[in-house]
């Protein structure tokens, strides 16, 4: 099998699908496998390593098993590693295990997304104008700044590059990065025009670890040279029928989303109770009202967003979510699913018997649209969606583009 041009690794599978998202939308072909050796030829491999939320001790062997996923195919011409916007996961720890293991010396890291108003300045991860660590989205951190985070998850050299070089230009910002040596080579974006500037030369460093946001992954869509040359993949199955979707996010982001999917006519269901372990009867009831919309040609949405705080695990939480929702019963009565959350989009494809998914594009900035690559909803379209990402309609946007519109190509 021929390897893929570029290798996309991120920590949650919603990462993985917004990452790639965008060289799906310039042509390329793009999947994310789920399970090992699953995709087939692609020219964009896009992967999960599912560290998010696991302990610092078990990261390095599931990071050394995804790259191995991922070298099985052949050598890439290029590596990314997704991180996230807000930092949190093992960014640091993640970044040097893939130095490490792929014999780089050198990663450039851009982390900012202005499209989500998550920019750096200074070295400082700012949201919508507020370090990041006073926001909710940076709940836990003690602090904001890029190095201190990375550097509580590795020992490498960390070098920050300001964004007045940035605004200097490529040829010039090159200079830089070149003068300033091996390691972590942090820089600041305020804007997309930023992240392209810095793609335009960071592209010029062969033999270089890219490394950043979805922003970052789209400039860089724009300066590598990327050609599609994998067969394309099957058209999507629309069939008229409404749309689920799944979320299992806390994120205020997705709360206002959800609140004005109801608002614009869509059926919202949460369960009664979650600080326990769903009954079989509980669960069979959850089915039925979501079959009950679904049978009535509603657009439904089934979610724990708004509920009352619960100590069961969050992990416990998403496997209800996804045997509710991937429930046989269901499966003849979806035109669509909306996925909103990494681990949801996880365990609803694996409750699915899904091995890997084709990428199609993006339905907005940073929120991809795919189709399932195998199982009983084999060529279904869904869209994933992190819990803090997308405007006030974007779960309604969503789903008037699976409603109506084919998968970008």
């Amino acid at each position: 099998m021929t390897a893929p041009q570029l290798v996309i690794v991120a920590d949650d599978l919603t990462g993985a699908a917004d990452t790639g998202g965008s060289f799906a939308s310039a042509g390329l072909v793009t999947a994310v496998p789920l399970r090992d050796s699953a995709a087939p030829a692609v020219d964009v491999l896009s992967l999960s390593s599912e560290c998010r939320d696991i302990d610092k001790r078990d990261v390095p062997d599931r990071v050394q098993k995804t790259l191995q996923q991922a070298v099985s195919r052949g050598r890439p011409h290029r590596w990314y590693r997704k991180i996230d916007s807000a930092m949190r996961g093992h960014p640091g720890l993640e970044i040097a295990l893939t130095m490490d293991s792929q014999g780089f010396s050198t990663a450039i890291i851009a982390p900012a997304l202005p499209s989500e108003g998550r920019i750096t300045i200074e070295g400082r991860v700012y949201v919508h104008g507020l370090l990041l660590h006073t926001t909710t989205l940076g709940a836990g951190l003690s602090t904001s700044f890029v190095i201190k985070q990375l550097r509580e998850h590795t020992d490498a050299r960390i070098v920050w590059i300001g964004l007045d070089s940035v605004r200097k230009g490529a040829e010039p910002l090159l200079e830089t990065i070149t003068a300033t040596g091996e390691g972590l080579i942090v820089i600041d974006a305020a804007s997309d025009e930023d992240l392209l500037t810095i793609a335009e030369a960071a592209t010029r460093l062969p033999g270089t670890l890219l490394a950043g946001s979805a922003g970052f992954a789209t400039a860089l869509m724009h300066r590598l040279p990327l050609e599609s040359r994998a067969p394309q993949p099957p058209a999507p199955a629309l069939n008229g029928r409404p749309v689920l979707t799944i979320s299992g996010t806390r994120h205020e982001a997705t709360a206002r989303q959800i609140s004005f999917a109801a608002e614009a006519g869509m059926t919202v269901i949460r369960p009664e109770h979650i600080d326990r372990q769903w009954t079989g009867g509980e669960i069979a009831s959850l089915r039925d009202e979501v079959t009950k919309s679904l049978a009535e040609g509603n657009d439904t949405i089934l979610t724990i967003t708004g509920c009352r705080s619960s100590s069961v695990p969050g992990h416990q939480l998403t496997e209800q979510l996804a045997s509710t929702a991937a429930d046989p019963c269901l499966r003849g009565m979806v035109g669509g699913l909306i996925l909103t959350g990494g681990d949801v989009a996880a365990a609803v494809c694996a409750r699915l018997d899904v091995d890997f998914l084709w990428l199609r594009g993006e339905v907005l900035p940073a929120i991809p649209c795919a189709t399932l690559g195998s199982g009983p909803l084999e060529n279904l379209p869904i869209v994933t969606k992190a819990g803090s990402f997308g405007q006030s309609d974007a779960i309604t946007k969503s789903a008037e583009f699976l409603r109506g519109l084919d998968c970008p190509a």
